[in-house]
């Protein structure tokens, strides 16, 4: 096992390293492009010499687009390639504990059988952080279905759920014990057949018609329906009278908390915290007062519905814009929130949906004058909710 993994994660560097490489040449590229644009706004009153100076360095840079474009292409195949070799060694894998879980149920000899136990459930953990190493389009498979198998992971030992919740005659505890986590995944990746899969996964069988609105409800709420759906949401809390419209905006609202409660729980090596950037024209005068007026260890109540974050800052400080508000999420306590990014029709906005609620303000930083020009609060679990 340890000379075939030894190799894999050589590959898997290689393949990382190639990613980050052609991440920042393209980042170059774009700078050039953006200086080259600019000069040639000033070329009308150039003579000839220059603009043809001009127009061959426009060539070369078109050329070098066309092949970092090759190149990433060619490396996106082989991070495919690689991650389906990972996922193909998990299966072996899962398939021998399978083996080993049925023979400690007989006579066999206990000792031997656990050792091989842990060997297994070592090598299945290893495996899985190299899949998230190849970044979104070969994180944690979907197809590779580990329900009934005993893994003993550790990657959710930080992870403190609320149980007060049941989809289907099933506790929130028990599915916690099953759900698993899940990275981000590659852009429409995931269907409503791969979302049956994530409740069949912790014992929940529904059918492909709700499989499919499920499906539905996502994707309205990340695309032109949150809005709506949000507002049909906090009208329903407040106890006002929903039209016909809103409350079918409201049923797919519950079919997303829904799925937020038993699908994969979003986590990445590489991500740290989720954000969510709040605008100051594009929120109640209210709901952004109120954010504004909190301070240390005040508690924060995220709407007591599903809110929309994101592991990209940048994607946050675009919808706050200038003096927005920033709120930050340590990754490690969020623990009913899935990636959404395959499924997303704004899938480049890297959507973690998060339906915790109950959180404390660990710090309020105000660089709405200074520094980065936002506001920002930086929340903790609240251990007493």
């Amino acid at each position: 096992m340890g000379k075939q993994y030894d190799s894999t994660k050589a590959e898997v560097s290689k393949v990382r390293e190639k990613s980050e490489q052609i991440a920042d040449d393209k980042e170059k590229l774009h700078g050039e492009f953006s200086l080259l644009s600019a000069i040639d706004t000033l070329l009308h009153e150039a003579d000839g010499e220059t603009i043809g100076a001009v127009q061959a360095v426009s060539g070369a840079l078109e050329s070098k687009s066309g092949q970092l474009s090759g190149e990433y292409q060619e490396n996106e195949a082989e991070k495919t390639g690689l991650g389906n070799k990972i996922k193909a060694q998990l299966e072996k894998l899962y398939s021998g504990l399978e083996i080993i879980n049925q023979a400690a149920k007989g006579e066999l000899a206990q000792i031997s059988l656990e050792e091989a136990k842990s060997r297994y459930n070592q090598q299945i953990i290893k495996y899985k952080e190299l899949l998230s190493e190849l970044d979104d389009n070969s994180s944690d498979s979907l197809s590779i279905d580990s329900s009934g198998i005993e893994i003993e992971s550790e990657n959710l030992t930080e992870v403190k759920y609320t149980l007060d919740y049941s989809v289907q005659g099933v506790d929130q505890s028990q599915i916690n014990q099953l759900r698993g986590t899940r990275g981000h995944q590659g852009r429409f990746s995931i269907t409503w057949k791969d979302i049956q899969q994530d409740y069949a996964r912790v014992g929940i069988t529904i059918t492909d018609e709700k499989a499919e609105e499920v499906a539905t409800s996502l994707q309205a709420y990340s695309g032109p329906d949150y809005q709506d759906m949000r507002s049909a949401c906090m009208k329903n809390r407040n106890g006002d009278k929903l039209s016909d419209f809103e409350n079918e905006l409201l049923e797919q609202y519950n079919l997303c908390e829904e799925y937020a409660r038993i699908a994969p729980v979003f986590r990445d090596p590489l991500a740290r915290e989720i954000f969510r950037g709040v605008h100051k024209n594009l929120s109640k005068p209210e709901y952004f007062n109120s954010l504004l007026s909190l301070k240390a260890g005040d508690t924060f109540d995220l709407d007591k519905m599903p809110a929309s974050f994101t592991t990209n800052f940048q994607v946050s400080a675009d919808f706050a814009k200038s003096n927005g508000i920033i709120i930050h999420i340590p990754l490690n306590k969020v623990t009913n929130a899935p990636s959404i990014r395959g499924i997303s029709l704004n899938w480049i906005e890297d959507e973690v949906l998060v339906a915790d609620y109950n959180w404390k303000v660990k710090a309020i930083s105000d660089q709405r004058t200074t520094g980065d020009g936002f506001y920002h609060i930086m929340l903790d679990i609240n251990n007493n909710s």
